[in-house]
């Protein structure tokens, strides 16, 4: 995967917040 995005940090930040609490969901799971 290309992680050299020519875009938006903006979108960037919303798949992290997304990300993070599911990972703690993921591990809390596991």
């Amino acid at each position: 995967m290309n992680e050299r995005h020519a875009g938006a940090p903006g979108q960037v930040k919303e798949v992290t917040s997304l990300a993070n609490p599911l990972a703690k969901d993921i591990k809390a799971l596991a």
